[in-house]
């Protein structure tokens, strides 16, 4: 026999219904049919003032974009018949004029759900609201104070991650029957694969008997399935998921299958297995519970109804028809009883917003704190059966909420004091530091500037810093800062400025942008750093190299130097009037093995091995071959030049061409004595003329710089004679910039320490110079340091590592296609491996591989290079004990593999940063 309830009793059931419902018509413009008590209290209108009006004119938009969002859930539940979700909007609501009137900032959760009549069509929809204002406003803040700390770090580090969410079903047996895209891009599974119990191949083996176990048991009870499992993703890394699934049951109760999501939490579980032991009680707390409803009834207040929520709060205290006083005590001794007993009495609703109370915990017999929006309200007694008069509690569990904004408020004090940390260490460099807008203006200038300049502490700097520029440099740095002010990428620049005692001083300035989210700079922060000494002896420097060269072209000898191993680095002219070899020819460790006669080879290498081991003057007489064919007899000499530490740090020599001597010693055998001392006269002549003459080659050097200065010449030939001469300084130059950087690799590499590297925030700087060396704006840099995040390195040959492969890479780029440089990590075994890929011209290994590591080598000759680059990164890993792997394909890229086995990989700290993958530049 069916039961049969009044209608007015359904609708005093629906308006009691705990919860923000409004039911609406599925006309043009949502007739409002009724609403609950839940809704007349969020609505800030009463029933009568809504109901039978349209939704929109009920409750206006003042964002109509917003309204829009709400009107397409609704058509789409009109138009598909199927309950809808809409996204968080906002939708203010209007004040009543006591309360000052105009509207009120609300967010709102809305799920709608088609209410159909036994033929099927659509009768009602029905309106689930959810008031999520506060939630949003703690998140909105929490991000806001996160986005502050994150400036004060130099706002050059922002923080987005996004949490994927995977879905999957299964059949009543638990087999799976559907895995949604998301999950199988995870897994790189087809749905054929992973259907049935294929799903469980994917998890972790060591994981595997648990996941199983706790899914058999939430098979057996029927019960929520939560488990936490690392699942093998596509490219072989196992990661952490949560996992959460509950039954789906028909209206007999009988489970038809089970749905549930994977959530990616491995960088939580990280965190959370370094905490595990302090924080699993703190991260149940924090748990999201859904809202409580009971009922109760009586004077003495004894549930009617407990919901299953309530059961996982306070465990099996509370039974139906027991009293509230006697199944929790607690909340008694807080008062809570008081409000009940006034409810009932009075008939007038109670609400608390993030009401704290105290629970005895089902176990550990300790009060735990909650905070709850809750509300009590008076159920009203059935027809002629006063004794059926209740209460409804209805309770949501905000406690994340609170402890969000609690932690927000210690997050706005940490923001607080780093920032005042940063500004005095700030102020305790020995550099001016400043902050400017990209007008110019600034902003900040650091104590260190009236100082330096003497300026008064009330002095303008915006109006002084201008005046305080050496006139020769006034021009060009101001067009310098103007141009690169309104750029977007870090700049350095040097000029003279003014010092309190009237000195001019080099200083150099340097600055990074912050950027906004359209990439345009927002403001600058640099610095100015005095390096006047540093100039100073750089200008020296190049003054001795010219009359370096000047000289070692104006002698008569053949004159070289090598580096500390010796290696050949340079030889003048007399090579090629000598023996018509090229000087650029015979350079390196095997220099000597084209000059020498075979039968002196031998005795010339033990010879120099001599030297070179105590590192002493080396001196032998052997045989050149002649540019007029055969051989010459040459006096070889050379003298190691030592650091402070008795260290050789070059050697110079020079080759002296004895062959006329040579020969007359043979044909005057028997005048032994008077060639003697032809012998010795010679050796006195050849040692005068590498040691005694420098003051007279200073002399011509002073007379061909004043034949330079005031001379004028007017063969036409003369400029091109100049430029050429000044480009083979610049050769020379260069040849020893990087000939010294050969033996600066070696000495960082024996006499600095190695230092923590985080691998991202060094590639991104080492982008960012190589772009600013080479003007590249196209470049795309894809980086990916999950697998080793940092490196103890030598910081300098690191950066000499980053800095050759990735101007290379923009150099030789393909001149039809954007540079795209992949820059990564991974393992080959036990050990580490950095990866740098381009897709440029490539390089023909069939043909270039014996040479691809020799010094000066060069494989494309469009571009300017000095080939040694490759070199240095070579040494740099052969010093390490490793090897680089070259790969590469002419016209499609090239990819360079360096093993690092000597590499020590710290443990994994919070120090740090675990960046992803595949992150672009």
């Amino acid at each position: 026999m069916a039961l049969s309830v009044p209608l007015p009793a359904y609708l005093q059931l629906f308006r009691h219904w705990p919860g923000n419902c409004l039911l609406l018509l599925p006309d043009a413009e949502f007739t409002i049919v009724d609403n609950t008590n839940g809704h007349v209290a969020v609505s800030r209108k009463s029933r009568d003032a809504v109901v039978g009006r349209p939704l929109f004119e009920a409750f206006p938009a003042t964002d109509l974009a917003q309204s829009e969002v709400l009107r397409a859930s609704l058509e789409h539940v009109r138009d598909q018949l199927q309950p809808h979700t809409m996204p968080r909007i906002r939708y203010d609501l209007e004040l009543p004029a006591e309360q000052g009137g105009g509207f009120e900032e609300l967010y709102w959760q809305a799920t709608h759900f088609p209410i159909l009549d036994d033929a099927g069509q659509l009768q009602f929809i029905l309106q689930q609201t959810e008031d999520v204002t506060t939630q949003h406003q703690a998140e909105r803040r929490a991000a806001q104070l996160q986005a502050e700390l994150a400036a004060t770090q130099e706002h050059a580090h922002f923080l987005l991650e996004a949490l994927p969410v995977m879905i999957w079903t299964t059949r009543p047996d638990g087999a799976a029957d559907y895995q949604n895209p998301l999950w199988l891009a995870f897994t790189g599974r087809t749905l054929r694969e992973a259907r049935d119990w294929g799903w469980l191949d994917d998890i972790h083996p060591d994981d595997r008997p648990h996941v199983q176990q706790a899914w058999q048991q939430a098979l057996a009870d029927g019960g929520l399935y939560e488990v936490e499992y690392r699942l093998h993703r596509h490219d072989g890394q196992y990661r952490w998921i949560l996992v959460r699934g509950v039954p789906r049951r028909d209206a007999a109760g009988a489970i038809t299958g089970w749905i549930g999501t994977g959530t990616d939490i491995h960088e939580q579980k990280q965190v959370q297995q370094q905490l595990e032991a302090k924080d699993q009680q703190l991260q149940r707390i924090l748990q999201h519970l859904p809202a409580i409803v009971n009922t109760m009834e009586g004077p003495e207040h004894r549930y009617t109804y407990l919901s299953p929520q309530i059961r996982q709060l306070i465990g099996d205290r509370a039974q139906v028809g027991d009293r509230v006083v006697d199944a929790q005590p607690e909340i008694v001794e807080q008062g809570f009883l008081g409000i009940l007993d006034n409810v009932y009495r009075t008939g007038t609703p109670f609400s608390a917003f993030e009401q704290r109370v105290d629970i005895l915990h089902p176990q550990t017999q300790q009060l735990e704190t909650h905070y709850f929006n809750f509300s009590y309200q008076v159920l009203p007694e059935e027809e002629h059966q006063p004794e059926t008069r209740g209460l409804l509690s209805f309770a949501i569990d905000v406690t994340e909420q609170v402890v969000a904004r609690q932690r927000a408020d210690a997050l706005a004090t940490e923001v607080r004091r780093r920032d005042e940390r940063l500004r005095r260490m700030t102020e305790a460099l020995p550099a001016i530091s400043f902050i400017c807008a990209p007008t110019g203006e600034l902003e900040y200038v650091s104590p260190q500037w009236y100082q330096v300049t003497g300026q008064p502490a009330d002095a303008d700097a915006n109006a002084v810093w201008p005046t305080l520029i050496h006139p020769e440099d006034g021009v060009l740095a101001r067009e310098f800062f103007r141009t690169r002010l309104l750029g977007s990428t870090p700049w350095e620049y040097e000029y003279r400025l003014r010092r309190h005692d009237g000195q001019y001083r080099w200083h150099l300035c340097r600055a990074v942008p912050e950027l906004s989210d359209d990439g345009k700079p927002v403001r600058w922060f640099g610095t100015l750093v005095d390096n006047h000494a540093q100039k100073e002896l750089q200008n020296e420097l190049v003054r001795s190299e010219r009359h370096f060269r000047f000289l070692a072209e104006s002698v008569p000898q053949i004159i070289w130097t090598a580096t500390p191993d010796g290696r050949v680095e340079y030889f003048n002219q007399r090579l090629l009037e000598a023996t018509g070899l090229r000087p650029e020819d015979c350079l390196g460790s095997s220099a000597w093995g084209a000059l020498l006669h075979p039968d002196d080879l031998q005795r010339s290498f033990a010879t120099w091995q001599q030297a070179y081991q105590t590192g002493t003057r080396y001196e032998i007489e052997y045989r050149f071959v002649a540019r007029t064919g055969g051989f010459r007899w040459f006096l070889g000499r050379a003298e190691p030049l030592h650091d402070e530490t008795g260290a050789v740090v070059r050697w110079f020599g020079s080759c002296t061409d004895i062959h006329d001597v040579k020969q007359t010693q043979e044909e005057l055998l028997l005048r032994n004595t008077q060639l003697t001392q032809t012998n010795q006269d010679l050796d006195n002549f050849v040692y005068t003329a590498s040691h005694d003459l420098k003051q007279p080659v200073d002399n011509m050097a002073g007379i061909f710089a004043e034949l330079a200065r005031s001379a004028r010449f007017t063969d036409p030939a003369a400029h091109r004679l100049v430029t050429m001469f000044e480009g083979a300084l610049q050769q020379i130059h260069t040849t020893i910039r990087d000939l010294s950087a050969v033996v600066q690799v070696q000495r960082q590499h024996e006499q600095l320490v190695p230092e923590l590297v985080e691998l991202r925030p060094f590639a991104e700087e080492a982008i960012r110079s190589v772009q600013l060396r080479t003007d590249d704006t196209v470049a795309h840099f894809e980086l990916d340091f999950a697998a080793v995040p940092a490196l103890l390195f030598v910081r300098p040959n690191l950066q000499s590592i980053f800095y050759n492969l990735l101007s290379n890479a923009l150099k030789y780029a393909h001149p039809e296609r954007r540079p795209v440089v992949r820059l990564a990590t991974e393992w080959a075994g036990a050990t580490p491996v950095l990866v740098v890929q381009d897709n440029g011209l490539g390089i023909d290994l069939e043909r270039h591989g014996p040479e691809l590591f020799q010094m000066f080598r060069r494989f494309h000759t469009h571009v300017d290079g000095s080939g040694i680059g490759l070199y240095l990164v070579n040494r740099i890993v052969q010093q390490l004990g490793g090897q680089l792997e070259v790969v590469s394909v002419v016209g499609e890229g090239t990819t360079f593999r360096l093993h690092l086995p000597e590499v020590v990989v710290p443990e994994p700290s919070k120090s740090i940063v675990d960046y992803g993958h595949g992150d672009g530049i």
